[in-house]
């Protein structure tokens, strides 16, 4: 559906040949002013799939807003470079990840540990909820009646009045639920969101027998921590630590799978093998770390308090020689997105523009190009 350019249509319900501008709020190329944030974009010239020319038009129109960042182009190289001919073994490849390490270090590491205190903090605020709710009668309305007319469904399956197709679908519907209520206030909806959030942090395992079983935790992760963020002021003390529980058990498995075990989707690029298995661990860092690191590393204990730094608190954990939990060493590489002044959330709904090889987001005006065929 996104090589033959259908995917606009299937997910927005517009046309982008005939309404071009209603695509307009979801192309970061359209939407670059002075306040977007530091942006690297990786691309293969030979991508058949997004066509290069996309990134270039984006790094211009970064370039003409004064914003921080850079184009890397990996020559030859298709859409997924990192699997594709030798793959990691391709030095440029190799290179690339390097510069997407440095990239991230050099723009926001100095503010890791700066995670915004209240909830819901997580791609959400109570400033961009409320920005939501009125943009769903105008720009993103069509959004909202697309997330409506799948709430029943939602609901029913959490409800298990409905068939749960795909494991991995009980992690998305805990962000899913949370957010209709954030949007609504509805209280059937909160009671469902809630229910479903301490069903996963609850089930004595976390697996499935599909083919895609391998990427269940990390959806279940993904779901529990923005589950606990956004509800995390509707939730009593024991349900908190019920889910904040869970969340860092399954999280530190997670992160044992990549450094221990060493697992084959560690290292794979942007499809979701990876992506979902590890950017998970950047959302249980943040909704966990702000807590956890403060008391790990001596901040936050009472007054009077002779307690001394754990070793897992990433100033002794070098002496001690302690492995690190999920809320140290992924807070050291991921939650940094978290950081004020790099808005993750900003840069979340681009997916969109990356949906078809056509021309959609394009900031040019001529009608858009017959789609290319790739993987």
């Amino acid at each position: 559906t996104r090589q033959r350019g259908l995917w606009p249509r299937l997910v927005a319900g517009h046309d982008p040949d005939r309404e071009p501008h209603a695509f307009d709020p979801l192309c970061p190329v359209r939407n670059v002013t002075p306040d977007f944030s530091p942006t690297l974009l990786l691309h293969g010239d030979r991508d058949a799939d997004v066509p290069y020319e996309r990134s270039v038009e984006m790094a211009r129109a970064l370039q003409a807003a004064g914003v921080p960042h850079e184009l890397v182009t990996l020559p030859g190289l298709g859409h997924v470079f990192d699997i594709e001919g030798p793959g990691l073994a391709d030095p440029a490849v190799g290179r690339a990840f390097d510069h997407a390490v440095a990239f991230v270090t050099r723009r926001v590491g100095a503010r890791a540990a700066a995670v915004r205190d209240g909830h819901p903090r997580l791609l959400l605020d109570p400033a961009r909820v409320a920005e939501l709710r009125e943009r769903f009668d105008t720009t993103h309305r069509f959004l909202w009646e697309r997330h409506q007319q799948d709430l029943p469904r939602m609901v029913a399956v959490s409800k298990r009045e409905a068939p749960l197709e795909d494991a991995r679908y009980d992690g998305d519907l805990v962000p899913d639920l949370a957010f209709a209520w954030l949007m609504t206030g509805r209280r059937d909806l909160l009671d469902v969101a809630k229910a479903q959030l301490l069903r996963l942090a609850t089930d004595e395992a976390w697996g499935s027998d599909e083919d895609l079983a391998y990427l269940v935790p990390g959806h279940y992760i993904l779901g529990m921590a923005l589950g606990y963020d956004w509800l995390y002021d509707v939730l009593t003390p024991a349900e908190r630590a019920t889910v904040a529980g869970r969340l860092g058990r399954e999280a530190e498995a997670q992160f044992g799978r990549i450094t221990r075990e060493r697992a084959w989707w560690r290292n794979q690029y942007f499809p979701n093998h990876s992506h979902s298995n590890t950017a998970a661990l950047a959302f249980a860092a943040a909704a966990l770390g702000a807590r956890t690191l403060g008391r790990r590393c001596g901040r936050g204990r009472p007054r009077g308090s002779s307690s001394r730094p754990s070793p897992s608190c990433p100033r002794t954990a070098r002496r001690s020689r302690a492995t690190p939990t999920p809320a140290t060493a992924a807070s050291t590489c991921c939650s940094t997105l978290f950081s004020p002044g790099i808005s993750w959330a900003r840069t979340t709904p681009i997916a969109p523009g990356r949906v078809t090889s056509r021309s959609t987001c394009s900031t040019a005006s001529s009608p858009a190009a017959p789609p290319r065929s790739g993987p």
